[in-house]
């Protein structure tokens, strides 16, 4: 298990409402539960979208990890409870290759920044400057398909700076209530810590080869280190060196 607990500013939706104790006692497990990576076992929206759609108590809910494609974005990790997730898959790409960019109520490729990492319904969308003309495809073509052509929507654009990580959100009939915006707002900053770090992790092998292929171009000793001279990676020439005189070049190297 690797345990991450860092902080980080997240903005908060403008209505907000206290949590129960119930609901606080629920956040703080699924908080628990996010910020605790196992290896191997489940990701960050197996573990937060069913456990938002028992807290909402909501009718579907949806979240989806965000691809760039061209001008777009297409659907990547997936998870859903009520949704259909091959149908709403094979919508959505049909969508994307048939509407330009600003197909949706947001920049796909890069959200504006007063729809990120904000939990918002969908009268707040509009309301803000949502792109309503370009809204009739998605519902016609995804949204009324699986049933929500007419519901209320809540949902968060995940992202971290202008880059969009992940959409995750939720429909029912009836308009979402202060409680159900509180509860989502109070579990999407650890959903977007668990989705950095995951981002990360699954980048590390890749940053490492590229690292120790640098190392190795270099033909003069090379050494990446701590501020005290302890060698973290050395490519050839400098691994011959540290075995030459080992306490000689740490001293140089802190020095």
């Amino acid at each position: 298990e690797i345990h991450r607990a860092v902080r980080a500013p997240f903005p908060y939706a403008a209505t907000m409402a206290r949590l129960s104790s119930a609901d606080a006692v629920r956040r703080r497990a699924i908080g628990a539960e996010l910020e605790t990576f196992r290896v191997g076992g489940p990701g960050a929206l197996d573990l937060a979208v069913p456990a938002l759609h028992e807290l909402l108590r909501t009718e579907k809910t949806l979240g989806y990890t965000a691809i760039p494609c061209g001008n777009s974005t297409v659907m990547g990790t997936t998870y859903a409870v009520n949704v259909d997730v091959p149908r709403i898959r094979k919508l959505m790409d049909a969508l994307t290759q048939s509407v330009p960019i600003k197909w949706t109520m947001y920049n796909a490729l890069r959200p504006e920044s007063w729809q990120r990492n904000r939990v918002l319904t969908r009268r707040q969308i509009e309301s803000g400057g949502g792109m309503l003309t370009s809204q009739a495809p998605v519902k016609a073509q995804v949204l009324a398909p699986i049933g929500v052509g007419d519901h209320d929507q809540l949902r968060v654009l995940v992202c971290d700076g202008p880059s969009l990580l992940a959409w995750v959100g939720a429909w029912q009939p009836e308009e979402f209530d202060s409680r159900q915006r509180a509860v989502f707002s109070a579990v999407a900053p650890m959903l977007k810590r668990r989705l950095c770090l995951e981002r990360d992790l699954a980048s590390m092998p890749r940053t490492i080869a590229a690292l120790s292929a640098a190392l190795a171009a270099l033909a003069a000793p090379a050494f990446i280190t701590s501020r005290s001279g302890q060698i973290f990676e050395a490519n050839q020439a400098g691994r011959a060196l540290h075995a030459q005189a080992p306490r000689a070049l740490i001293t140089a190297l802190r020095d």
